[in-house]
């Protein structure tokens, strides 16, 4: 997948079904690059983290300071609820339908 051929894409619908992808991540990857404030080497590096990053269960990562602990679970339990877009390609997938791993997690700030 390459940002320029989502650019020509019309909607996050298109993103989705070209690529088989689940709404939130298609939205999120069709916002991201429409973004003007983003060079277009920047956008490229951002898709390729959007897709290929996972965190392991137990993993301890640091984002903007915080660092948050991988756990199983959904939503409901998580940390950066209400920022998943923002920070998507730091955290990655959590829908254990997406992941390698077919495992749902959550990310809890310690």
């Amino acid at each position: 997948m390459r940002v320029s051929e989502v650019i020509r894409m019309r909607s996050w619908e298109q993103v989705a079904d070209t690529f088989s992808l689940d709404e939130w991540t298609a939205r999120t990857i069709f916002d991201m690059c429409r973004r003007s404030d983003l060079t277009a080497t920047e956008k490229q590096l951002r898709l390729r983290a959007m897709l290929e990053t996972e965190r392991r269960v137990g993993e301890v990562f640091t984002i903007g300071g915080d660092m948050y602990v991988t756990r199983r679970g959904g939503c409901q339990d998580c940390s950066l609820r209400g920022r998943c877009a923002e920070v998507f390609d730091q955290r990655g997938h959590c829908d254990g339908t997406q992941r390698h791993d077919g495992r749902s997690v959550c990310f809890q700030k310690i």
